[in-house]
């Protein structure tokens, strides 16, 4: 990724013009040939007799992102923009250096804002793309890979990006068609072999899914989400105690993963494993604070136990975060029955009646 260095100098009135302009010079050449430290004393020379100057700032930020110094860059960057915000390359700076630090939320505005002046930058283009996706907004993602892979058809990091987001998205058959073409090409890439296997899972092919994911551990077994991927796979067949195996293989690299936390507290909850299941549980609702799934099997270990009051409280977390959640109402009903608050557990019910007669109702016109 290639920051871009500007060259315009702001005139300076008067004897200090010449002194300026030499240390603007000596920070300039000293850059082009790699010596950041001189660099940086000489910009802060010439910032100390032109104070103004955007371009000064622009081009300290290069040197800081350099030396790895990216607070100290974004500032420099952001104070050039406050001065002069029309230096749209600062923008395309600024978005590559929250990509580089993987502060991917950061680097949306500016590569956004520099992409509404310069709208067929590839660079800017594929890094938006990017950032939308290492941010989980792979909607937004989209368009901008596709875009990116139009321009350059053979690039695999965006085809895999590309695959990648299609999966999330439920843009399976896509996916595929991308997943496909490569595995023709690197039949040796587990990572390629990994994806596939996940996009086999999304169609609901459990076996085929499942030979992937044996063929990329072949090749690498410390991929992320492989051991993940082939614990729903077999939760998906049935095969509960070869899925449980597989989690705590997961965890083992990734202990935090909160969908695989929330699938090895799920399997361990219908054992009647409450302790260990509700362990693995509230890692995945710290991971994910919004995962309302988790929240309701919290809440149903809670119910199990007893502990009516704190039953409610996850059960009715779970459906703030997603309403309509039939089997979380019914759930709700009971524990607000078994609380001799016969009212409310009957409202409960009723809502779980409605649920299920807007399900049959879409259903029939489909």
């Amino acid at each position: 990724m290639n920051f871009i260095l500007l060259l315009l100098v702001i005139p300076i009135c008067g004897f200090q013009e010449a002194t300026a302009r030499r240390h603007f010079d000596q920070a300039q050449e000293a850059q082009r040939s790699g010596d950041f430290e001189k660099a940086e004393k000489e910009y802060l020379a010439f910032l100390k007799l032109a104070p103004e100057s955007a371009e000064a700032y622009s081009n300290l930020g290069v040197i800081y992102s350099r030396l790895s110094r990216f607070a100290d860059a974004a500032r420099s960057y952001e104070k050039a923009l406050q001065l002069n915000p029309s230096l749209t390359p600062i923008y395309l700076n600024l978005g590559i250096l929250y990509y580089r630090e993987e502060n991917f939320t950061a680097a949306i505005p500016p590569l956004e804002k520099f992409l509404s002046h310069s709208p067929e930058n590839q660079q800017a283009i594929l890094l938006a793309g990017l950032s939308y996706a290492r941010a989980e907004k792979y909607r937004q993602a989209a368009p901008y890979l596709e875009k990116a892979l139009s321009a350059k058809p053979d690039d695999i990091p965006t085809q895999f990006a590309l695959a990648k987001v299609y999966l999330k998205i439920d843009r399976t058959a896509e996916a595929l068609k991308i997943l496909e073409r490569l595995i023709n090409d690197y039949p040796q890439s587990a990572e390629v072999h990994l994806l596939l296997g996940h996009a086999r899972l999304s169609s609901a092919e459990y076996a085929s899914a499942i030979e992937q994911f044996n063929l990329a551990l072949q090749l690498n077994s410390q991929l992320p989400t492989l051991h993940y991927g082939l614990a729903t796979a077999y939760n998906k067949q049935g095969r509960n105690d070869l899925a449980i195996e597989e989690c705590r293989r997961e965890l083992e690299l990734n202990p935090q993963d909160g969908e695989t936390n929330w699938l090895l507290g799920s399997l361990l909850e219908l054992r009647s494993e409450f302790d260990d299941a509700e362990k693995h549980l509230q890692i995945a609702v710290k991971q994910r604070p919004d995962f309302a799934s988790a929240w309701y099997l919290l809440g149903k270990i809670a119910f199990r136990r007893s502990q009516l009051a704190e039953a409610e409280k996850r059960v009715a977390k779970s459906l703030e975060l997603e309403k309509e959640q039939e089997g979380a109402h019914f759930l709700l009903g009971q524990i607000y029955q078994r609380q001799g608050k016969r009212q409310q557990a009957q409202a409960e019910f009723e809502k779980v009646k409605k649920i299920q007669e807007r399900n049959r109702t879409t259903k029939n016109t489909k």
